[in-house]
């Protein structure tokens, strides 16, 4: 018989699969979700977990979810193609702006009305841009993640999560403000 479990902590919850350690999401369309409700009608009910031990795996999580939403935010499932156009594009400007324009240089140039410079110029600047987000985000994710992995306390988790918050909020609006999603 299936075993579920609601791991709480005061600011988030989640459903936790307990046979192979997944969670389901509170979504009434999710099959995982639906196959739970129906266990509860049977009469069935989930252990409710505040435990340590739990609250930090579940904080975990939400760190890593946090930064794949921004990343999925931001560049989408794009993440190879981006990587392409700044190769070419530096490629491009160390042969001094001069040779065959790469197609990933000619396709931005010709969209946005720019000349090859100007679109390599521009692909190296948000580049760069997003690269020293990613790199802020890194940062953040990681350290958070030792705090949380090293709270004595719900409080300790629960100040690691809001510290956390405040950092998605934040990275978030900077990167609205460098507006990305206009070269892409």
């Amino acid at each position: 018989m299936k075993k579920y479990k609601i791991i709480q902590l005061p600011s988030i919850s989640a459903l936790l699969r307990v046979d192979d350690n997944t969670f389901i999401p509170y979504n009434m369309s999710d099959p995982d979700y639906i196959e739970y409700a129906a266990w509860t009608v049977d009469g069935n009910t989930p252990d409710i977990s505040t435990s340590l031990s739990d609250q930090m795996t579940l904080a975990l999580r939400k760190t890593d979810l946090d930064t794949n939403s921004i990343y999925y935010e931001f560049i989408g499932n794009r993440a190879t193609d981006y990587s392409m156009a700044d190769e070419d594009a530096l490629a491009y400007k160390e042969a001094g702006f001069s040779g065959p324009v790469p197609e990933s240089v000619l396709s931005w140039a010709a969209t946005n009305e720019v000349t090859p410079r100007q679109a390599a110029e521009a692909v190296l600047l948000i580049a760069s841009q997003w690269r020293t987000a990613q790199e802020d985000i890194r940062r953040e994710r990681l350290f958070r993640k030792k705090q949380i992995r090293i709270a004595t306390s719900t409080q300790g988790i629960e100040d690691a999560l809001s510290s956390w918050k405040t950092f998605v909020i934040g990275i978030r609006q900077h990167l609205n403000a460098l507006q990305l999603y206009k070269y892409s």
